[in-house]
């Protein structure tokens, strides 16, 4: 077919009188030898004139209507079609659903000082404040009907309710509150009357750790006249804070 038109298109030009138009880009070539007259070897294809467009571009299939060169069409350009598209193209990586972000959540519990109140890192389910406590300093009075020294504490707590007792008998009943197991905290307190004086004790505070807590003792009287001794060695409410147990 390229001998043909070749041929047709150097009759033409010899003898004049007719104007053949050889198509651009119908003839494959691989220098510009294998061209009709009047085009170059663009890469793989015969054009009229030079270009830079890179030959490997799959343009689409040539079509040939048929043997006279007056009828050739072109169709090497599909419209429809996405020249050298290749539908492999890397977009870029694409994101790892696996991937480990990180946390996604923060544990409010972490222990960001001290805290005198519960250990907010503390699982609530896991406080066992049952024990005997050793604390300091030691809550220590005398007055007229009451002397105590407390070196240590009993805890006693079976999840509905919290009894803390001195186990010298220093103070002379048992204080008993809510469980401290919920939320590790614990407000305990008890009565006694002697001779028309009557004193209240209680401990309030909170557990710091799995064996250790804080809390403030406290030791009040009332009564009429010298019920609770007479002065200077009347019994007078007195206050011990910041008492810290530590488990045995």
């Amino acid at each position: 077919m390229r001998a043909l038109l070749t041929s047709l298109w150097l009759a033409c030009a010899t003898l004049g009188g007719c104007a053949l138009s050889v198509p651009e880009n119908y003839f494959g070539c691989s220098m510009d030898s294998e061209c009709p007259p009047g085009q170059f070897c663009n890469g793989d294809r015969c054009a009229s004139q030079r270009s830079t467009i890179d030959a490997s571009v799959d343009t689409g299939p040539r079509v040939d209507a048929g043997n006279d060169a007056s009828r050739v069409v072109d169709a090497a350009i599909d419209v429809g079609s996405d020249v050298g598209q290749d539908a492999s193209i890397d977009t870029g990586p694409s994101i790892d659903s696996s991937i480990d972000m990180g946390p996604t959540s923060v544990d409010a519990g972490s222990d960001t000082g001290v805290d005198v109140g519960t250990d907010a890192g503390h699982d609530a389910s896991t406080w066992s404040p049952t024990g005997t406590y050793s604390d300091s300093p030691a809550p220590s009075y005398v007055c007229a009907i009451n002397d105590f020294n407390v070196g240590s504490w009993a805890f006693d707590d079976d999840g509905a309710s919290l009894t803390v007792s001195d186990p010298n008998a220093d103070i002379p009943c048992a204080m008993s509150g809510a469980t401290a197991r919920t939320n590790g905290s614990f407000d305990v307190s008890c009565g006694h009357s002697a001779g028309g004086c009557s004193a209240t004790y209680r401990l309030m505070g909170a557990f710091t750790g799995d064996n250790t807590w804080t809390a403030t003792f406290t030791a009040s009287y009332v009564g009429t006249g010298n019920a609770c001794g007479a002065a200077p060695d009347n019994c007078t409410l007195h206050t011990f804070p910041s008492v810290m147990g530590t488990r045995l």
